[in-house]
């Protein structure tokens, strides 16, 4: 179980990231390019690299939302006094997992067991 000082630690990183993803989440939805077929040709942009360019905008929006979630999940975990403990298997996570994915749900050993059944 982790200490209260590393909580508030992880807490305080976490509501940071939120912060940071909820600014370029906000960002990005403003700045994603309107592929304006009249414009088309005309500029230096063709149709084809402004469908492009909006898929990769909606990609990086999803990535950005998924971890959203990740990240409002694990403050949920802090506040539930269940942070740092494995969601499926309830063993601690260990710190140098934490320290590199401060939002991970899993241990080591169960996000193995989920990635190879997702693959």
């Amino acid at each position: 179980m982790l200490d209260a000082d590393t909580c508030r630690r992880f807490e305080k990183l976490l509501r940071n990231r939120l912060r940071e993803i909820r600014e370029t989440l906000s960002g990005a939805t403003q700045r994603t390019p309107a592929v304006e077929l009249e414009t088309m040709g005309t500029g230096s942009m063709t149709l084809e690299e402004g469908f492009r360019q909006r898929a990769m905008a909606s990609g990086l929006r999803e990535l950005l939302d998924n971890d959203r979630r990740k990240v409002e999940a694990a403050l949920d975990r802090i506040a539930a006094g269940s942070y740092g403990r494995c969601c499926a298997c309830d063993i601690g996570i260990s710190l140098d997992r934490l320290c590199s994915d401060p939002a991970t749900p899993f241990c080591a050993e169960c996000y193995e067991d989920v990635r190879l059944r997702r693959a």
